[in-house]
Order: structure tokens, then C-alpha cells, then sequence
């Protein structure tokens, strides 16, 4: 499996587990949880290969870079400098991601099985 959609992948699982909020934890515990695990994420994404992933599925490298991964450097940002233009960022950016990959996730990760998986 190319190095791209390794790290896709990685990406993916960190929204997930950024979504899968505690109980009882505070907004500003979460808010930091979650950047903790972007920061990680963001470090794996700095070597997705937008073409690369283009290529795998039409437009996820570019949706997943702009999108998903802007979501989470906003979200990093908010924890570390609380900057409220960030919040919006980060709600936008997010909506947008999910708005395409919604509409493409099926596909995109039957594809990516087919192709990879054996």
C-alpha cells in the first residue's frame, strides 16, 4: 500500500477517535485531547502525496488535504493560541470534508480495499 494512503488512513482513524469524546470530560480537556491527536495525524499528512491519493480515488487527495486535514491544523491552532477565527475554520473546513466524504466513503474505501488488501 503506497506511503499516501497508509497515511490517509492514519488520518482517518484520527478523526474518528477525535470524535469519540469522553464523558465527563470538560471542552477545554476535549479541545486538547483532540489536539493531541491531530498533531500526530498533521505529521503523517505532511507526507500524503495529493497526486498520489488523486489518483487512488478522484478528488479524495484533494479533499482530504484541504479539508480534513485544514479541520485539524484550526483545531490545533484553537488549543494553542485560542484563536476564536480558528473555531470557524475548523467548523467550516470540517463540514466540508464530511459533505464530500459522505457522499464518497463507500466507494472511496471499497476501492482502496480492492486495490490493496490481499
Amino acid at each position: 500500500m503506497p506511503r499516501s494512503v497508509l497515511n490517509f488512513m492514519f488520518g482517518l482513524d484520527a478523526l474518528e477517535r477525535a470524535d469519540a469524546r469522553p464523558s465527563g470530560i470538560t471542552a477545554d480537556a476535549n479541545v486538547n485531547r483532540v489536539a493531541s491527536i491531530f498533531r500526530e495525524a498533521l505529521d503523517s499528512a505532511a507526507f500524503i502525496d495529493r497526486a498520489q491519493l488523486n489518483g487512488v480515488y478522484a478528488g479524495l487527495g484533494d479533499h482530504f488535504l484541504d479539508d480534513a486535514v485544514r479541520h485539524m491544523r484550526a483545531v490545533v491552532r484553537v488549543a494553542d493560541a485560542r484563536d476564536d477565527a480558528a473555531v470557524q475554520e475548523a467548523m467550516t473546513s470540517v463540514a466540508l470534508w464530511l459533505r464530500w466524504w459522505n457522499a464518497n466513503r463507500k466507494n472511496a474505501l471499497a476501492l482502496i480495499a480492492n486495490r490493496y488488501s490481499r
